[in-house]
């Protein structure tokens, strides 16, 4: 491909349309992300004890019950943004 034929592509509106489309998502996944990341760390800094209460007298406690939707979180939101960056076939 020739520099021009590139640019051509870039200045298509199409073109303009799918990048800030994109760039829109990217932008909603990362806050997503660190909303979920940073109200984890907020909850931890000022209540951990909150965090440390058993759920039902055993081992399992909220801490457990807050953290591990926080990780599926994350990897569904890698997950919709890998889906999103493959090629079309």
């Amino acid at each position: 491909m020739t520099p021009q034929e590139i640019e051509l592509i870039r200045q298509h509106p199409d073109f303009i349309q799918l990048v800030r489309r994109k760039q829109k998502l990217y932008w909603s996944l990362s806050l997503a992300m660190l909303v979920i990341y940073y109200g984890f760390v907020l909850l931890v800094a000022f209540s951990p004890s909150t965090l440390g209460q058993s759920l039902s007298g055993g081992v399992t406690t909220v801490g457990m019950l807050v953290g591990v939707p926080g990780l599926r979180a994350n990897g569904f939101l890698c997950l919709s943004r890998q889906q999103r960056d493959r090629p079309a076939e």
